[in-house]
């Protein structure tokens, strides 16, 4: 959920406000998607979480194609993209282990 955050930030650092509102609109979605799930209660709320996880890592990796935020640093989308890819696969790794009854 705080994930779209950073980028806003971002835009507030570099005092652009077409990009803070740029960031949020494409936020909203992945915001939306931690909101619901955390009122979830159900085994596949952790498969949604990964899910959207990932598809944030797929946005950074295209995150200069879609509009320029000049407060994002060059290395951070490529960074974040790689960090949210990673969870998003640990977490399926996890779903599967914990729900087939098997330790990590």
């Amino acid at each position: 959920m705080t994930l779209p955050v950073y980028y806003m930030l971002f835009g507030v650092l570099a005092m652009d406000g077409p990009a803070v509102l740029y960031e949020l609109l494409y936020g909203l979605p992945f915001i939306m998607t931690g909101l619901l799930v955390w009122r979830m209660r159900s085994k596949k709320a952790l498969i949604i979480v990964a899910l959207a996880w990932m598809s944030h890592g797929f946005y950074d990796f295209y995150h200069d194609h879609f509009f320029l935020n000049p407060g994002v640093f060059n290395w951070y989308p490529a960074f974040c993209a790689i960090v949210d890819v990673t969870v998003g696969v640990y977490l399926l790794i996890y779903y599967k282990c914990v729900f087939s009854n098997k330790i990590i």
